[in-house]
C-alpha cells in the first residue's frame, strides 16, 4: 500500500483523496478572458465575428483549460443577462469529474473574473448611421404587431431597425437587411393575415462592385378586423379567435370551431354586437329587439333564462344570433 507524501494517509493515486484534488484540480489556469459586448444590442465578439449571446456557452468552453488527467462529466454556469452593460462580472463555474479512476466523480467550484469591453457592432453602427437596405411598411398595425416586429428583430442580430416612422395609415421600419426583411414580411402575413406586396426600386450604382443597388419595400396591409371581431361573409357568420393567413374562427350559426382563408376587408362585413334581454324561452327562445322592443326569435337557442342579458348580432337575413355561450 502506498501512502500520501503530504499527510501519510493511504493514497488512492499518489496522494490521498483530499490532497489529490488539491494537487490535481479539474480546471487548470487559463488565459485571461475578456468579453467584447455591443453597447447597443445583445451581441458579442466571438472569433472575429459579432454573434448572439446564445453562443456564450461555446465561447466560455473554448476558454477553459482542463487537467489532461481529468475525465470531465459536466461544466455548469449561468447564462449572464446584461440589462446594464457592466465593466466586468464574475462567472461562477461548477465542474464535475475526476482525475483518477480510483476516485468517484466530485464537484469543484471556480469563479472567473471577466472584464468587459464595450463597442458598437457593425450592424448597430450601420443602423445608428442611418444605413438601411429596405423598408417594412405596415398598414393598420396593432400594438401586438409592432411588438412582434421589434421582438423578432431583437432575436436576429444580422438585422437592425435604423428608423421607425409613424404615419397616418400605419408605421414604416427602415431595416438593414433585405433578405431578412422578406422573411419578416412573410412571417407577419402568416401570423396576422392581410395582404403582402414587395417592390424593389433602384437606389444607386456601386462602382466598386459594378452593380446596381436596389432598396426593397415590403408592404404588409393588415385587416381592419382583429381577434374577437364578428364577421359576415356570403356564407359564414363567424367570430375570429386567432389571426393568420388562415383565420381560426368560431362559426356562430353552426356553433363550432372552424378555419377560414383570411378574407380582404371588402369581402366581409364586421358586425357590432348589441346587448339585449331574453324575453322568453318557451316554446321558443325570444329576445327583445333593441330598436323596436318587440319580441323576435333567437336563431339558435342558448343556455340562458328570461330576464338575462346577452350579446347578439343581426345578419344580412335579419336573423339574430347570440355571440356568447360558445361552449
Amino acid at each position: 500500500m502506498s501512502f500520501c507524501p503530504i499527510c501519510g494517509d493511504p493514497a488512492v493515486d499518489t496522494f490521498c483523496k483530499e490532497h489529490l484534488q488539491e494537487k490535481e484540480p479539474l480546471l487548470l489556469p487559463h488565459k485571461p478572458v475578456q468579453l467584447t459586448l455591443c453597447s447597443t444590442c445583445d451581441s458579442f465578439l466571438y472569433r472575429g465575428r459579432w454573434s448572439p449571446l446564445t453562443l456564450f456557452d461555446t465561447f466560455i468552453h473554448k476558454q477553459l483549460v482542463y487537467n489532461p488527467r481529468a475525465v470531465i462529466e459536466t461544466v455548469e454556469f449561468p447564462m449572464p443577462i446584461f440589462e446594464e452593460k457592466p465593466k466586468e462580472f464574475t462567472l461562477p463555474l461548477l465542474v464535475i469529474g475526476s482525475v483518477s479512476s480510483a476516485v468517484a466523480s466530485y464537484e469543484e467550484e471556480y469563479e472567473i473574473e471577466i472584464p468587459i469591453h464595450l463597442e458598437q457592432c457593425s450592424k448597430c453602427k450601420q443602423a445608428t448611421g442611418g444605413y438601411f437596405e429596405g423598408i417594412l411598411q405596415i398598414r393598420n398595425p396593432r400594438e401586438e404587431v409592432i411588438a412582434f416586429v421589434e421582438e423578432w428583430v431583437s432575436r436576429h442580430p444580422d438585422m437592425r431597425i435604423s428608423r421607425k416612422k409613424e404615419i397616418s395609415t400605419g408605421i414604416d421600419f427602415e431595416v438593414t437587411n433585405q433578405q431578412m426583411l422578406v422573411t419578416l414580411g412573410h412571417e407577419l402575413h402568416r401570423r396576422f393575415g392581410g395582404l403582402i406586396q414587395k417592390n424593389a426600386k433602384l437606389h444607386t450604382y456601386d462602382h466598386q462592385k459594378s452593380k446596381k443597388v436596389y432598396r426593397l419595400t415590403v408592404l404588409v396591409r393588415l385587416p381592419l378586423f382583429w381577434v374577437g371581431s364578428i364577421l359576415e361573409t356570403r356564407k359564414r357568420l363567424v367570430r375570429v379567435t386567432k389571426m393568420g393567413s388562415t383565420l381560426h374562427v368560431f362559426d356562430i350559426r353552426r356553433r363550432k370551431g372552424s378555419a377560414l382563408v383570411c378574407p380582404f376587408d371588402d369581402e366581409v362585413e364586421e358586425l357590432t354586437p348589441q346587448e339585449v334581454v331574453i324575453s322568453s324561452n318557451q316554446p321558443n327562445m325570444n329576445i327583445l329587439d333593441p330598436q323596436t322592443y318587440q319580441e323576435v326569435p333567437l336563431a339558435v337557442p342558448v343556455d340562458k333564462y328570461p330576464g338575462e342579458s346577452i350579446l347578439v348580432v343581426q345578419d344580412a337575413r335579419h336573423a339574430w344570433y347570440a355571440i356568447e355561450d360558445f361552449s
